[in-house]
């Protein structure tokens, strides 16, 4: 029995789901989520990326900046306003088809809240090309 599970970031919803059947069994184990770790062009890592071809590669390099933009921008607008201009970013590039963007609290995945609120995540998945990718950054 294990007295840490360590899961990654990049995976957010499945840590949140783990963080939940944890506490609903409660297990004596602590889990503990680790920092996306990112490329150095920002595409965040990813065993799915070596599937990327060097031009999908430079496409999939979108879904990092929409989100980067997403985070500089959060205080000065709403977050709908906000998730829209990231999803209007991303929807330019034609090789990337956007399954989701979403801002939501960190905790529960709500995506009711409020500009003043901490503890608040982007999430993001698309299909490039054949891969499947996702990402996701902190706001506040």
């Amino acid at each position: 029995k294990p007295d840490f599970a360590f899961f990654g970031q990049k995976d957010f919803q499945q840590v949140k789901v783990i963080e939940q059947m944890v506490k609903l069994k409660n297990m004596p184990v602590k889990i503990v989520t680790c920092p996306i770790i990112r490329e150095a062009d920002g595409l965040a890592m990813s065993s799915r990326n070596i599937h990327l071809s060097p031009q999908e590669r430079k496409h999939a390099l979108v879904l990092s900046w929409a989100l980067h933009q997403l985070k500089k921008s959060y205080v000065k607008e709403a977050s709908e306003e906000l998730r829209k201009e990231a999803i209007e970013l991303i929807d330019v590039e034609p090789n990337v088809q956007l399954e989701y963007l979403e801002i939501v609290n960190a905790e529960d995945l709500d995506n009711n809240i409020s500009q003043e609120q901490k503890g608040i995540i982007a999430l993001v998945a698309a299909k490039v090309g054949q891969t499947r990718l996702i990402d996701n950054m902190i706001l506040v």
